[in-house]
């Protein structure tokens, strides 16, 4: 069985919560595209948009986000398994 979106997503905050990251879900108040999370750990802000395993699809609004957080030094990402999730935590 694939794994959903949903699934990815609490796989990677219980993984965050324990190695000492506090995790947000971002309310979107009418603004599409928003990541799905911020994760904030010593030192480091993730944003991070979770994508179907295997097949997500990345609208025109989530790139204006990504690319707008990019461009202001934040770190930002669209993650679509646990392992690349890892690596964007542990990096």
């Amino acid at each position: 069985m694939k794994q959903s979106e949903s699934n990815l997503e609490k796989q990677c905050v219980r993984f965050a919560r324990e190695i000492g990251y506090v995790s947000m879900k971002i309310e979107k108040n009418g603004h599409k595209g928003v990541p799905d999370r911020l994760f904030i750990g010593e030192n480091r802000i993730y944003f991070i948009e979770f994508k179907k395993p295997g097949g997500g699809v990345v609208s025109k609004q989530q790139f204006f986000w990504n690319n707008l957080l990019k461009s202001n030094g934040i770190e930002a990402y669209f993650c679509d398994n646990f392992d690349e999730f890892k690596a964007i935590l542990n990096s």
